[in-house]
């Protein structure tokens, strides 16, 4: 403590005002050091992944046919990330209005696969045609508006749920489209519970609902554009058994208007697929029907075995 004598009763009553400012400005500089050392630290960080170079997809000029969906088909393609996985030798076929399901351990290359056919990640080597048209050759925009990805990061944008379901649709957003989508999605119920249907407004990143009901947003944005190719990356933590059911529901629906391709988790999605690709390190290790596969291949057999807890399929 410190005593200061001869002090008047003024000065002292001034310095008891001003000691509060003095320590607040005291802090505050010591908070502003910090955020300056983070910043700095965050700074480094951005410009070390502004310098990294980041392939992107190469497009054409040639226009596909919107009417029905294309055969996609890969011959030999390979893929390498800089850290060293790759993909290597991958050969597939999705004709129109087939449900292909990929699968395979964690880190055998689903997902990238995914993306590839997608057309957001550029092989490096082999041949990938949508029909008869190398994707590369192809106009960007008349690949992109005839296909949907619903990915389990998928993302929804802070606005109302007619909005988030609109998004990425050319259509002119209408009441009656957006409702449309919604029942044909199996969302309606859910959506005519909420406070103002499909105005109500969500948070940046879907803040406000659960893990299933973006999902169900996602799914209704795929039955709003109407594509003719889905790209889905099957969640596979977080769901009820509803909105598992209602999912699966919508799978099904989707595929009767649309090639579906699925990054597989649940033996039903496996078991209805039209094919099955197994990869394994990076390589498609089978393919075929879940009865072909269940006869010859013992990786099959021991994943679908596991996932019924023993039980034979």
């Amino acid at each position: 403590m410190i005593i200061v004598q001869d002090t008047t009763f003024y000065s002292g009553f001034l310095m008891l005002i001003l000691a509060p400012e003095l320590f607040n400005k005291l802090k505050d500089l010591g908070s502003a050091f910090h955020s300056g050392k983070v910043s700095k630290g965050a700074l480094k960080k951005t410009e070390a992944l502004l310098e990294e170079f980041d392939e992107e997809q190469l497009f054409g000029s040639n226009e596909l046919d919107q009417t029905e969906p294309p055969t996609l088909l890969m011959d030999d393609v390979q893929f390498s990330y800089p850290e060293g996985f790759q993909l290597s030798h991958i050969n597939f076929v999705a004709k129109p209005y087939e449900k292909i399901a990929l699968i395979g351990a964690t880190g055998s290359g689903k997902t990238t696969l995914l993306h590839i056919l997608a057309g957001l990640v550029p092989h490096t080597n082999g041949s990938y045609l949508l029909g008869t048209i190398h994707l590369r050759e192809i106009e960007a925009s008349s690949w992109y508006d005839q296909m949907t990805l619903i990915s389990q990061d998928g993302y929804l944008f802070a606005g109302t749920i007619a909005e988030n379901i609109s998004l990425g649709s050319k259509k002119k957003p209408t009441n009656e489209a957006v409702l449309n989508a919604a029942t044909e999605a199996g969302i309606i119920e859910w959506i005519e519970q909420l406070p103002d249907g499909i105005h109500t407004l969500v948070g940046e990143g879907g803040r406000g609902l659960s893990g299933g009901e973006r999902q169900r947003v996602f799914m209704a944005r795929a039955f709003y554009k109407k594509p003719n190719v889905v790209f889905f990356d099957e969640p596979t933590t977080g769901l009820d058994l509803r909105t598992e059911t209602m999912l699966q529901a919508s799978l099904k629906k989707l595929s009767e208007q649309s090639t579906v391709i699925i990054v597989a988790h649940r033996l039903y999605t496996i078991r209805e697929a039209d094919r099955i690709y197994l990869l394994e390190n990076g390589t498609i290790r089978a393919s075929g029907t879940h009865e072909t596969l269940w006869k010859e291949d013992d990786l099959y057999r021991i994943m679908i075995t596991t996932q019924q807890g023993g039980t034979q399929a």
